[in-house]
């Protein structure tokens, strides 16, 4: 009986068997709701930049020993390749950011009976915005 208790507890951590991505089961159950906030997301994300990015789930383990499960990347429809959204200029993170907090809005709404939201409060980050891009945001 132990041994049930000792492998369901090694699945849970992500550290059964050989693994490859070594996600563990909260940021499993995590991802699944987090990819539910990153749809609602980049319906406005992809209108904020014209359509270039979009962000998607990233749960490839890299190097070393950080799990797996929570990161995102965002692809660029111009160079047709997914890449980390550590890459994005300040401006391009304020609107990811704004979009995220967007989505999560949106999906906490959905999951607790179509409560509304009618105000969102921004503290900062609209003065890294070019005229353009403010407008859109």
């Amino acid at each position: 009986v132990l041994n049930i208790y000792a492998k369901l507890s090694s699945i849970s951590e992500g550290k059964y068997g050989n693994q490859r991505n070594k996600i563990t089961f909260q940021n499993y159950v995590l991802g699944v709701y987090f990819e539910e906030v990153l749809d609602k997301a980049n319906e406005r994300f992809t209108k904020m930049t014209n359509n270039q990015y979009k962000m998607i789930l990233h749960r490839k383990k890299e190097t070393g020993i950080k799990k797996a499960g929570l990161d995102i990347n965002v692809f660029d429809s111009h160079t047709g390749k997914e890449r980390s959204i550590k890459t994005l200029s300040g401006g391009e993170t304020f609107k990811a950011s704004m979009a995220l907090a967007l989505g999560l809005s949106d999906v906490v709404q959905v999951q607790n009976g179509g409560i509304q939201l009618d105000s969102v409060f921004i503290d900062e980050g609209f003065g890294t915005l070019d005229e353009e891009s403010l407008s859109t945001a």
